[in-house]
């Protein structure tokens, strides 16, 4: 009987003991590398909501799986244009379940963490937000989340009057700061006459897209950023150029 007692207590005892175990192996265990991510891209729904696609990944040294695509309600939202950062609640979160917020403070890139992080919350996507709308702007991306296409963020420059040399152009406003490239449109005339249209990173003038024509021409592309560059840019057109020298950002690829 004392027998039978003593095996059942330590039944109890071990089972108890796997129960822990497993739920602080569930909790505290990551079984991918530091910084991986996979899918858990956002996608648009509306004005005001992001879809999170199925996807897996570490945040903050947890593991954490989308089953099922998820939404989200920007509540950061505001009349002011500016980007609003969508991160893994890492406080809410009960991992591998994940939950999600917004800001429109932006986060840092952290060596330790191996990813852009605000505190121990991991950015997972950017959108932006028009001036006057308190919206997000519609927009498009690829099956990795990296190449956000918006159409146009902003026209950076107006009738620009080229010098035959390269100037500087602000644009990190306009840029998340964990993007690497920027998608680029850029026009340029000169009546009756040759034209060149030039837009670099501000680090590298090497690092270019453009075109060379006569009278009106226009180009498309990506410009990609080096790490941590300030995410800027130069331009460059013939100096008997017409003073009409426009750029549009029209999207960003991004680091998560």
């Amino acid at each position: 009987m004392k027998k039978a007692l003593f095996m059942k207590k330590a039944l109890l005892l071990l089972s108890l003991l796997l129960f822990v175990t497993n739920s602080l192996f569930a909790q505290y265990f990551c079984p991918v590398p530091k910084g991986t991510i996979h899918r858990a891209y956002i996608e648009y729904e509306n004005s005001g909501w992001v879809n999170i696609k199925t996807g897996y990944g570490e945040c903050n040294g947890k593991y954490w799986e989308l089953w099922f695509d998820t939404p989200h309600q920007v509540t950061s939202l505001a009349s002011t244009a500016g980007f609003h950062y969508i991160y893994i609640d890492d406080t809410a979160s009960t991992y591998p379940t994940v939950s999600f917020t917004d800001s429109s403070t932006a986060p840092s890139w952290s060596d330790e963490k191996q990813g852009w992080y605000y505190s121990n919350d991991r950015c997972i996507g950017v959108v932006w937000s028009p001036a006057g709308s308190a919206t997000i702007q519609q927009f498009t991306t690829d099956a990795e989340g990296k190449y956000i296409y918006i159409g146009n963020i902003t026209q950076i420059l107006t009738n620009g009057n080229p010098t035959g040399g390269w100037v500087f152009l602000n644009a990190s406003d306009y840029t998340p700061v964990n993007a690497n490239a920027i998608s680029i449109w850029a026009t340029g005339q000169d009546v009756n006459a040759t034209v060149k249209v030039l837009v670099a990173s501000s680090d590298n003038a090497g690092n270019s897209m453009g075109i060379f024509g006569f009278h009106n021409v226009g180009s498309s592309g990506w410009i990609f950023f080096q790490p941590d560059s300030d995410r800027n840019l130069q331009w460059f057109g013939y100096d008997d150029d017409d003073n009409l020298f426009n750029i549009y950002i029209r999207g960003y690829k991004i680091i998560r």
